[in-house]
């Protein structure tokens, strides 16, 4: 699938999507962290590490504190971060991707792309497609918790061969009650877009966010699974044991199923991550990147509760921003891009707690509002006035647990 049109695409703008840590409308690394330190300071997290971007320019990192609570070695601009559920946004762009060049379309229905299952899919799933899949309004069960993780059956095979077993087994189970506007968070639903990537392309999704993402954007630290279960001196995540953090193990028991990989399961640098959300924010200001132009509008565009692995919110007077929050109960990530204001901002924690989500959320808010040029009229972005009903920002598209992919 070499020479494809994302990858012409990229060289274009992938010079100014590279450009390294500087300055840009005045911040630098040492404003941003100005920011962070008090913040881990008031909510006692171990480390806290942000990006600050715009449509062009350098792209600003900073971090805070440790990488393991207890231990002296410093969290760093570059240190690698568990993304949780902003592997969805990533998932969601590599389909996108496939989507922009033909292999799949908004509009493919599981009956379609899996007709080998109709006699084992229930009749409720027939008829629902990639994008509602993307919108969480498939109605697919969430497994976004611990006791529903645990009724997984054991799958045999490689990773791409137990998420097609497993998309065959959620496939059969009881759909989630339907309602006028149907929404459910559902970490499953992002394993049945994969699995419909997977059959299309004949690829697996490990080897498709590594040709469509990760080297286009030459995410050289990125990879699966917890950051330092292959890379000793990243950070460890730290989870909330009887009032306390402590350090996860990052070999130890617990592991997040290859089976939901696709929808929480990524890790990587914040500034790898920052130049994804510079392409999402260049195209949705009119010029393609990895996904055309109006793709990148269609992912960005709120439906019943999100777009297409987006969640759609007014955040600081400003409508529509782009967020998404991520946590698997030991790091804890945020996304958020504002087209208004030209500006994209990650924050990420290695802790996952209630906390923990505090501080990213803080962080979050006061770098949007810090480095965020002021509008040509400071109004407020006023959404439709009839604008359908949204998450509060980072709870609806963050089903949170000590233990749980999400």
């Amino acid at each position: 699938m070499g020479g494809s049109g994302y990858d012409s695409g990229m060289k274009r703008f992938l010079p100014f999507l590279l450009l390294a840590a500087g300055s840009a409308f005045g911040q630098t690394a040492a404003e941003v962290q100005a920011i962070l330190d008090p913040i881990a300071k008031q909510f006692g997290v171990p480390g806290l590490a942000a990006a600050v971007l715009h449509g062009d320019g350098p792209i600003i990192v900073a971090a805070t504190g440790v990488k393991v609570k207890g231990k002296a070695a410093k969290l760093r601009p570059d240190s690698r971060f568990h993304l949780g559920s902003v592997t969805k946004p990533v998932t969601a762009t590599m389909i996108a991707t496939l989507v922009d060049e033909g292999f799949l379309s908004w509009d493919l229905k599981i009956a379609n792309a899996f007709p080998e299952w109709r006699s084992t899919t229930r009749p409720e799933y027939a008829n629902v497609t990639l994008a509602e899949l993307l919108a969480h309004e498939g109605r697919i069960q969430p497994f976004t918790d611990d006791a529903e993780i645990a009724k997984i059956p054991k799958f045999e095979g490689t990773p791409a061969e137990q998420r097609r077993a497993f998309v065959r087994y959620v496939l059969t189970l009881e759909p989630m009650p339907k309602e006028r506007k149907p929404y459910t968070y559902s970490n499953a639903g992002y394993s049945v877009a994969a699995a419909m990537a997977e059959h299309v392309t004949g690829q697996t999704w490990e080897q498709l966010i590594d040709e469509r993402i990760f080297k286009p954007f030459e995410m050289q630290k990125a990879g699966f699974g917890w950051p330092a279960a292959q890379h000793p001196d990243e950070p460890w995540g730290h989870w909330e044991q009887k009032g306390k953090l402590v350090p996860n193990d990052p070999k130890g028991s617990y592991q997040l199923p290859v089976v939901l990989a696709p929808a929480d399961d990524l890790h990587m640098t914040l500034e790898e991550l920052a130049r994804f959300t510079r392409a999402h924010l260049v195209a949705l200001r009119g010029h393609p990147t990895v996904i055309k132009s109006s793709t990148a509008r269609q992912m960005h565009t709120q439906r019943n509760r999100s777009g297409l692995g987006w969640g759609v919110v007014t955040l600081l007077d400003y409508y529509p921003v782009s967020v998404y929050s991520g946590s698997a109960g030991t790091f804890d990530t945020m996304i958020a891009i504002t087209p208004g204001a030209d500006i994209g901002v990650i924050v990420a924690t290695n802790a996952g707690s209630p906390q923990a989500e505090a501080a990213a959320k803080d962080a979050l808010r006061m770098l949007i509002k810090r480095f965020s040029p002021p509008p040509p009229e400071r109004k407020r972005a006023v959404p439709p006035r009839r604008k359908p009903p949204g998450p509060e920002f980072s709870s609806q598209l963050s089903a949170r647990s000590s233990q749980v992919a999400c």
